[in-house]
């Protein structure tokens, strides 16, 4: 797996340098409960980049890493098609280029593409087995198909490559949830916590395992902590409302989920669940206009 910075030197009338500071390939996360709009933060400042390495590629076009790249900052902006027709460039120059199968599969896999998203994966891994973000990015197309039985085994293996890997600990916690083990996946958000205690993500999901088990000031306190940490996260605030609007509280609700909506403009969810606190309160006329701009939300979708 290569790491951090890289200078790539072409030779033309003038030398040019460009340095690349970045992974090469990003672990990733698995899918929090709500998704509020799209950050779309810092997009210009990528296609900039995109741009940068297509006239690298108009001087060298023979260069793989430059066809990564390219792929690597088209899958940022979502141009998943793009990235993926960059990846296959990239393998077809270097066909054992692990990180190529890898950020292709996830690019396959954002475009629903899970089976050419798996077989990537396992090209990847074949290429470097002892490397942990490739067994977890597996994972998170495994979970994302419901087969959850099978993310935990590489879930397993990625900790077992790395046993501080707080990623896979938090990921794995949600497989267990998600198959009904809220016991283990306790504790596998205690052990990324344990691990990372600034680490916002375990304490969002994990006030979900204690919210099931009935344990709802533990979860509030969850929640509390997790907003504390990343205040501009709006599923956190979104997650509390629904805690409080169950337990007789719908005016914090409200109150959540117009932070939640603050934090993301386009967050559906938090709109329709506002309606419904607005209804409990009696206000109808604001429940009737926040289910209008959900409605309108999810069509624009």
């Amino acid at each position: 797996m290569k790491e951090g910075g890289r200078w790539f030197v072409l030779k033309t009338s003038v030398i040019l340098l460009l340095l690349v500071a970045m992974s090469d390939v990003e672990a990733q996360d698995f899918p929090t409960e709500h998704r509020g709009a799209p950050d779309t933060s810092g997009y210009r400042l990528v296609r900039g980049h995109i741009a940068d390495w297509t006239f690298f590629i108009t001087l060298d076009s023979t260069d793989e890493s430059a066809w990564f790249k390219r792929g690597y900052y088209r899958q940022k902006v979502r141009d998943f098609a793009g990235a993926i027709a960059d990846y296959s460039e990239a393998l077809r120059l270097s066909p054992g280029f692990e990180d190529g199968y890898m950020n292709r599969g996830y690019a396959k896999f954002e475009t629903g593409d899970i089976p050419g998203a798996l077989k990537d994966y396992e090209q990847g891994i074949q290429l470097d087995p002892e490397d942990p973000i490739n067994f977890l990015n597996r994972a998170y197309a495994y979970s994302s198909s419901g087969a959850n039985a099978a993310a935990i085994t590489d879930l397993d293996r990625a900790i077992a490559l790395d046993p501080s890997y707080t990623k896979a600990y938090c990921n794995r916690g949600m497989c267990k949830r998600l198959l009904g083990d809220l016991a283990g996946a306790l504790a596998d958000y205690n052990k990324a916590i344990q691990l990372k205690p600034y680490y916002a993500e375990a304490y969002y999901n994990r006030s979900y395992v204690k919210e099931m088990g009935g344990d709802t000031e533990g979860a509030l306190a969850d929640l509390d902590r997790a907003i504390e940490l990343a205040p501009t996260f709006a599923e956190s605030y979104n997650a509390r409302a629904e805690v409080k609007y169950e337990h007789g509280d719908p005016q914090g609700a409200i109150a959540d989920h117009t932070k939640a909506i603050e934090l993301a403009p386009g967050f559906a969810l938090a709109y329709e669940e506002r309606a419904r606190a607005y209804e409990k309160l009696g206000d109808r006329a604001k429940a009737k206009a926040d289910r209008e701009c959900a409605k309108q939300l999810q069509k624009a979708r």
